[in-house]
């Protein structure tokens, strides 16, 4: 990335009226200190790294900045032209894709015997406790966390994992509503859990469609994995996130509003783009966003979908042509794109090198 060398302030636009859904995860790290260190390798080595998320300290009014610099069309914030992509978030998850299949919802969410077996549960126990909430069916996180400790308290480590696990993903990756595991994250994790299908993409797709949902009723709550999306956002501009001092609005927008290609860092993205430079402004026929509410799994769009998941044509490990700039018509399609759409804060806009050979 690099700037454009000038001082072309855009005309500001309304900022929008966001605010981000932070999960509470006092009570789960709570549960997490009930591993000794040997089980937590375990617990690693079944989940990844979903424990790390629950030490990762959401500022909300980071993601409320981030979040208005979201452009719709384009999927990417368009100040710094960065998006969150499936390396990075395999890298942060340590959930890869390699020789994995991304999940996918096929027919129904899973029975109560289903449920009850996975997680050594009598089924009118599961009955009982089954709650609608908001018109979602699922289980108040105040009685997972009771049957966490108890799985604990009578030494069945594995079903506590389980649990555990179970829990972070309704509460931290799949939030819906608060203190509440929904059928979908318990969907999730049995996909994962009995079939191997890897949450990354959905989990990537899941902040997409939130953020674009957002600006396209200009406003309201975001809910998503905010820690992933927390985490991959400060890990593009401060080398130690953990020393990273609390920020007003104010300041994060002046974070965001300051970055060029001196302090903006992209160790993830670095070798998906290396040797691949833009040259052109995108296709806009790429731009239409394509996104399905509410239809009958057996759709022939969400068909044709499933397949192009499982038939994923890879592109290689070869890099492309020696190259790390831009080529100059793209360079004037940003400064154009910045105008026509306006930015949130005052900016220099800030664009790659122009590559003239």
């Amino acid at each position: 990335m690099g700037s454009n060398g000038g001082s072309n302030i855009t005309p500001l636009r309304k900022t929008l009226p966001l605010r981000v859904l932070k999960p509470d995860v006092n009570n789960i790290k709570n549960l997490a200190q009930k591993l000794k260190k040997v089980q937590r390798i375990i617990f690693m080595g079944k989940f990844g790294k979903i424990l790390d998320l629950l030490e990762v300290n959401v500022q909300v009014d980071a993601l409320t900045a981030l979040a208005q610099l979201f452009d719709p069309p384009f999927r990417c914030f368009k100040e710094f032209q960065l998006a969150p992509t499936l390396e990075e978030f395999e890298l942060i998850m340590r959930y890869p894709m390699k020789g994995s299949k991304p999940y996918q919802y096929m027919e129904h969410y899973p029975s109560l015997k289903t449920i009850a077996e996975m997680f050594d549960i009598p089924i009118k126990e599961i009955e009982d406790n089954r709650t609608n909430k908001d018109n979602l069916i699922g289980f108040p996180i105040k009685y997972l966390e009771e049957k966490a400790i108890n799985l604990a308290r009578d030494g069945k480590w594995d079903t506590f994992m389980d649990v555990l696990a179970l829990i972070i993903y309704g509460i931290v990756l799949f939030p819906t509503i608060k203190d509440f595991v929904d059928f979908m994250a318990i969907y999730v994790f049995l996909a994962y859990k009995q079939r191997g299908e890897n949450p990354v993409p959905t989990i990537l797709a899941y902040i997409y469609c939130t953020l674009d949902f957002r600006h396209e009723k200009e406003g309201g709550l975001i809910h998503c994995c905010s820690p992933i999306l927390y985490f991959w956002f400060v890990k593009h501009i401060f080398q130690d996130m953990h020393q990273l001092n609390t920020k007003s609005k104010k300041e994060w927008a002046n974070v965001l509003a300051n970055l060029n290609e001196r302090t903006i860092q992209c160790p993830y993205v670095a070798l998906r783009q290396l040797g691949y430079p833009m040259k052109k402004p995108p296709i806009m026929d790429v731009t239409k966003s394509f996104v399905i509410h509410g239809r009958d799994v057996y759709d022939a769009s969400l068909l044709r979908i499933r397949k192009s998941w499982r038939d994923v044509v890879r592109r290689g490990q070869e890099l492309g042509p020696r190259s790390c700039g831009i080529g100059e018509e793209y360079h004037n399609w940003v400064k154009k794109r910045a105008l026509e759409v306006k930015l949130p804060f005052h900016s220099t806009i800030i664009t790659p090198k122009v590559v003239t050979t």
